[in-house]
Parts: structure tokens; sequence; C-alpha cells
């Protein structure tokens, strides 16, 4: 299912990112009801995006809540 984003942010480039985010800096920033959120800061094509991620109490999957660009 396609998710409505920014006109720079479709469901194919926050793919290509997840491919990307094993070099990137990810730090938690949050845990909730046994939810791990991490922040994944890193550069994909010259540009500099954040995914927010998600992996439930059970690790059974790693979710993307969010996905924006950053400024430098």
């Amino acid at each position: 299912m396609s998710e409505k984003h920014k006109d720079s942010i479709n469901d194919q480039l926050i793919l290509e990112l997840v491919k990307e985010v094993n070099g990137w800096l990810i730090t938690l920033s949050s845990e909730v009801s046994g939810y791990e959120f991490y922040e994944a800061d890193g550069s994909y094509q010259g540009k500099t995006y954040r995914l927010i991620l998600v992996i439930p109490p059970d690790g059974a999957y790693l979710g993307v809540r969010n996905a924006y660009r950053r400024s430098k």
C-alpha cells in the first residue's frame, strides 16, 4: 500500500534509504510499551536524510515511522 509523502519522499526512496541505513548513525530515541524508536541519520546521493525506525518488542520487523530530508 502506498502512503502519501512530501513530493521529495516516496515509497521507492524510503526503500533505498533503508538499504543504506547500515552505515548510518543510529541512536535510540525512546522506548514505549516495549517498542524501540531509533533516529537514523545519513546521506544518500549527496542529500542528508533522517529515518525514524521502530522495532516491536518481539523484534519481528523493522518499521519506518517517518522519513525526511535534513539540512546539512
